[in-house]
C-alpha cells in the first residue's frame, strides 16, 4: 500500500459529551491533529471510494499494513446511495482511523499514569509538572488524585469492535439523519446546560448531542463508558481480562452495557450479533499506519 501525501432508547448517559476539562483536551488534540495534516475534500461518497481504490486501500491492505491515518471529520451526506458490502466497508474505513487514534491517545495517558505511579512507589518525588498532569488526569476522569486503582480502571481503551458495533447499531452504518447531520453516532442524549449543539428526532421529542467532528463524537462516547457509574461493570470486565493477561474483547465488554439502552439484554444481544456477524473483532488488532495524517471532509470544503 502506498499513500501519496436506529432507534433512540438510551437509559444511562453521564452527559452528551465530555466535561469541560476533557472536551478542551480533546479539542486541542483534534485541532493539533488537523493542523499538521493534509486536507482532502470529497463531494460524494463515491469520490471517497474512488480515492481509496486508487491508493489500493481496502480491507486486505489495512490488515497487512495498518489503517491509513485518514481522519474523516464528518460523514458523506449521500451514504444512503451505497449499499451492501460497499456501505459496510466504507463506514468502517471512515470510523476505524479515528477510533485507533483516540485509543492510542488513551493508551499513552495510561502508560504515563502507570509510570508515575511506579515512580511514587519507589519513593521518588514527582516533579511539579508531573503532579499537575496527574491532577488534571484525575479531574478529567472524575476520580480523586490519590485513588490510583480507580483511575487506572477508567483510563483505558475500548476495543474497536465494540465502538464499531455501537456506532453501526445507532447510526445504521452511517446512514441515519442524526449521524450525517451532526455526527451523532452513538445516540447520546443532550444533557441540560451542555454547550454541544443538538440534533432533534422523533418530531422534536428527542434531542441528541451533535458534534463538530467524528473525533469528538467518538471521544465523548468512550469517555462516557469510562466514567459513567452505569458502566462500572464494563470497566470491571475490562480490568479482569487484563489481570488475566487476556486481550480486550468487545464481545465480552458488551455485557457491561445493559444500562446503555432501555432494551437491556436485547440490546446486548444485538451488539453480539453485530460483532460476530460482521466479524468486527478482526479490527481490534489493526494498527494505525505511519503515513502523514490526512484530514478528510465531505460537508465543508
Amino acid at each position: 500500500m502506498s499513500l501519496v501525501f436506529s432507534s433512540v432508547t438510551h437509559a444511562a448517559e453521564h452527559s452528551n459529551g465530555l466535561p469541560s476539562s476533557v472536551m478542551s483536551e480533546s479539542a486541542i488534540r483534534d485541532s493539533n491533529m488537523q493542523a499538521c495534516a493534509e486536507r482532502l475534500h470529497f463531494d460524494s461518497v463515491q469520490d471517497y471510494i474512488h480515492y481509496l481504490d486508487t491508493h489500493n486501500i481496502d480491507m486486505d491492505s489495512i490488515t497487512e499494513n495498518g489503517v491509513p491515518a485518514l481522519y474523516c471529520k464528518d460523514l458523506p451526506l449521500d451514504m444512503k446511495k451505497i449499499s451492501g458490502d460497499t456501505k459496510k466497508n466504507t463506514f468502517i474505513m471512515i470510523m476505524l482511523p479515528v477510533i485507533k487514534k483516540i485509543n492510542q491517545q488513551i493508551e499513552d495517558d495510561r502508560s504515563q499514569l502507570i509510570s508515575l505511579h511506579a515512580k511514587q512507589e519507589r519513593g521518588a518525588p514527582l516533579s511539579p509538572e508531573q503532579k499537575l498532569w496527574l491532577e488534571n488526569l484525575a479531574d478529567q476522569y472524575d476520580v480523586s488524585c490519590g485513588n490510583y486503582r480507580e483511575l487506572l480502571q477508567r483510563v483505558n481503551t475500548i476495543p474497536a469492535s465494540l465502538v464499531l458495533a455501537q456506532s453501526i447499531q445507532e447510526s445504521g452504518w452511517g446512514t441515519s439523519y442524526t449521524a450525517r447531520a451532526g455526527n451523532a453516532l452513538f445516540g447520546q442524549h443532550r444533557s441540560p446546560g451542555n454547550q454541544n449543539y443538538t440534533v432533534t428526532v422523533d418530531r422534536g421529542r428527542v434531542h441528541l448531542a451533535g458534534y463538530d467532528t467524528i473525533h469528538n463524537a467518538v471521544s465523548a462516547y468512550i469517555h462516557n463508558l469510562n466514567i459513567n457509574p452505569a458502566y462500572k461493570h464494563l470497566r470491571q470486565i475490562r480490568a479482569d481480562l487484563q489481570a488475566r493477561g487476556e486481550p480486550l474483547s468487545g464481545y465480552q465488554l458488551a455485557q457491561g452495557l445493559v444500562h446503555y439502552s432501555t432494551r437491556g439484554k436485547s440490546y446486548i444481544r444485538d451488539l453480539h450479533h453485530l460483532i460476530r456477524g460482521a466479524d468486527l473483532e478482526q479490527y481490534d488488532d489493526i494498527s494505525l499506519a505511519d503515513n502523514p495524517p490526512v484530514t478528510v471532509s465531505f460537508q465543508d470544503a
